[in-house]
């Protein structure tokens, strides 16, 4: 089940699915905010995760929250 963005916040450790050009399969990534807001570290530098939420659903497709 991906990640809710609610509850998600800088530090939040975020894995990757197959679905990502920037990011391969798998990866642990850690949640970080600049003036633009949240994001995780990509190949192409940042990759802000309001492109990845789902508004019906209120998650953030392609990425799970580490347990």
């Amino acid at each position: 089940m991906f990640a809710k963005i609610k509850g998600t916040h800088v530090g939040t450790k975020l894995i990757t699915d197959g679905g990502f050009t920037c990011l391969p399969e798998g990866v642990q990534r850690t949640v970080k905010r600049d003036r633009a807001g949240l994001y995780i570290c990509c190949d192409e530098g940042h990759h802000y995760l309001d492109g990845q939420h789902n508004t019906r659903t209120g998650r953030l497709v392609g990425l799970t929250r580490k347990v």
